[in-house]
């Protein structure tokens, strides 16, 4: 196929062929190909101009997605598959991020994980589940919740015991269900039932009434 003609209208640059069928690609793309008119292209060549287009596109989805925060491998991809682009394409373009650090599961999970501990007093529990559930493999997970210190966890969950115990609604609950309502309320953020139960122990609700 030869080219009869190259127009460019803002990022994209309509090709246009001598059998008057047409091609859009990214201006970078006609760039980088060195496209001009008269060249002549076969069909590998066309094939290999279609995947460095989708390629490019992926690329700059990704990098709006990551720009605006971070993300895990498994959790761009499962984004970028659902904006339709090719699973090959996208695994090498995480692949290509990975060895750029631009992606980092282990940096992410850490940060995940900091954050939820920090800002939400979210539980142990609750924070691996939700590292699952953006894609994080079982070492890293373990390994950034091994870090999380006891002590910061426990005096979490009490922080938000007390500030639960406050509330209008605990206040008239009967004592003898105020013990559970904790439980429950402290295991609903994540955290574990020994932690829970080490730190109820501290606490007498015999004599509420």
């Amino acid at each position: 196929m030869i080219i009869n003609s190259l127009i460019r209208r803002n990022n994209k640059v309509k090709i246009t062929f001598d059998d008057s069928s047409s091609l859009y690609v990214n201006y970078n793309v006609a760039v980088q190909f060195a496209l001009r008119k008269g060249d002549v292209l076969d069909e590998h060549i066309l094939n290999r101009l279609r995947k460095a287009d989708e390629l490019f596109e992926i690329k700059a989805a990704a990098y709006r997605l990551i720009g605006r925060r971070d993300h895990s491998s498994a959790e761009l991809k499962r984004k970028l598959l659902k904006k339709g682009f090719d699973d090959s394409l996208i695994d090498e373009l995480v692949k290509e991020l990975s060895e750029k650090n631009y992606l980092n599961d282990f940096n992410f999970a850490r940060k995940y994980s900091e954050e939820a501990v920090e800002k939400k007093k979210a539980g142990i529990n609750k924070v691996r589940n939700e590292l699952i559930k953006k894609g994080i493999g079982k070492e890293i997970i373990e390994d950034v919740l091994n870090d999380i210190d006891d002590n910061t966890m426990l005096e979490n969950a009490r922080d938000l015991l007390n500030k639960k115990m406050k509330t209008s609604a605990f206040i008239k609950t009967e004592s003898r269900k105020k013990k559970q309502k904790l439980f429950s309320y402290l295991k609903s953020k994540g955290y574990a039932s020994d932690l829970i139960m080490k730190l109820l122990s501290e606490y007498d609700f015999s004599d509420d009434e």
